[in-house]
């Protein structure tokens, strides 16, 4: 529903702006307040088709709406635990921390070993939205998101 009421809302940009010969962005103020429109009424408490969980996420998505849901968003997380629940998707080996019940790399203190997609690593440093990892096999450094669920191995004491 999320995706053809996506849809809907460009097709309500070309009936109202384009029809006009009006060029306007893809996803810009336009289609943001259409989409933000057609999803509003979905998180009333009296619409029965979702859960209050769902409906408290969507409210919060509603004033910063993208054209697109950020793999780290509480929105896709609800997404993927539904449709794994479903049995639509099997639960994935990585991905966000919610999704795969692990830790965030965001929690394990820098210095400490790691398992993540069958390698192990150790965190060397954070960064804004990254952890610089060492893989302790080749000695390679790699950025892997602080939202990844993650094995925590060794923590350094002290």
């Amino acid at each position: 529903m999320f995706t053809f009421l996506h849809e809907l809302a460009h097709h309500r940009i070309n009936r109202d702006f384009w029809k006009q010969g009006e060029r306007v962005a893809a996803h810009g103020a336009e289609w943001r307040h259409y989409f933000r429109e057609l999803l509003w009424p979905l998180t009333r408490p009296d619409f029965p088709a979702f859960s209050e969980d769902y409906k408290e996420i969507l409210y919060r998505y509603l004033p910063n709406i993208r054209a697109s849901i950020p793999q780290n968003s509480p929105l896709y997380n609800y997404f993927m635990q539904e449709e794994i629940a479903l049995g639509l998707k099997k639960a994935p080996e990585s991905g966000p921390a919610e999704v795969v019940g692990l830790p965030a790399l965001a929690e394990v203190p820098v210095g400490s070993t790691f398992t993540f997609r069958q390698k192990n690593y150790r965190k060397l440093k954070n960064r804004r939205s990254f952890a610089l990892c060492e893989e302790l096999s080749s000695k390679k450094n790699y950025l892997i998101r602080l939202y990844v669920g993650v094995q925590v191995e060794e923590v350094p004491k002290g």
